[in-house]
This record gives C-alpha cells, sequence and structure tokens, in this order.
C-alpha cells in the first residue's frame, strides 16, 4: 500500500497493491451484502448503500487503518488502474498513457516512441554487419 493525493477524494489516500486488492470481496459480492442489507433493514437502496458496513468496508480498514470508506470509494484506490508517478512530482498519472501529469502539468516523456527509436537502431546496426 502507498499514499498519493487521489484527486476524486481531494486528500492523501492509501492505494491497494495487487496483492492487497486480492483481499477485498469483488462487486458482485459487495452489492450482495448490500441487497441482503436492504431486506433485513427493510429500507431503499439509497439507504441501503449509503449505511451498509460491507465486509469490503471492514477489510480495507484492516489494511490501511482507514475507517468508514465507502465501497464507492475503495473501488478507484486500486493502484494498478493508475499510471506511474510522474518523474516531476511523484503523483500517480491517472492512466498509463496520461499525456501530462494532472498534478503539476509536466508532460510525460514519450517512452514507446524512444523504445521504436531503440529498435530500429538496434535492428540496423545487425544489418548493417557492424558487429
Amino acid at each position: 500500500m502507498k499514499y498519493y493525493y487521489c484527486w476524486r477524494c481531494k486528500c492523501e489516500m492509501p492505494f491497494l497493491e495487487e496483492d492487497e486488492w486480492k483481499q477485498l470481496p469483488t462487486t458482485h459480492e459487495t452489492m450482495e451484502e448490500i441487497k441482503q442489507y436492504r431486506l433485513d433493514q427493510k429500507c431503499d437502496l439509497v439507504t441501503a448503500r449509503q449505511f451498509a458496513e460491507t465486509q469490503q468496508m471492514k477489510i480495507f480498514q484492516e489494511l490501511t487503518g482507514k475507517s468508514w470508506v465507502h465501497f464507492d470509494v475503495i473501488s478507484h484506490h486500486r493502484l494498478s488502474d493508475w499510471g506511474p508517478e510522474c518523474t516531476h512530482c511523484g503523483q500517480l498519472l491517472k492512466s498509463q498513457h496520461a499525456p501530462f501529469c494532472t498534478e503539476c502539468g509536466c508532460k510525460v516523456k514519450n517512452t514507446e516512441s524512444l523504445l521504436n527509436k531503440m529498435m530500429s537502431n538496434l535492428r540496423r546496426f545487425f544489418k548493417s554487419g557492424d558487429r
């Protein structure tokens, strides 16, 4: 688990690594818990979503120490769903293909074109026989 600023939550939040994420119940299991809460409490769906303390929430609290983080919020704190850290400010990029960092505005270097250029140079080297 690592802490990063979350633009949706507007604060530092824990982001779960894959091994931690796998410990959480699936979205389907969480929805089943909410349906059961709704039946047990005889309430509407909005109320059930707001007040049901799901297993996902409990496990997230055990992993992070943060209590009552809603399951909707937990769903966007999976580290692998985000891009790498910005080389300038260290915050997470919004995706693997983000052209710039939304936190500091730093442009992301196009690593794919750099790799293509390196591969092209290697092919040229081996074709020329300059070994």
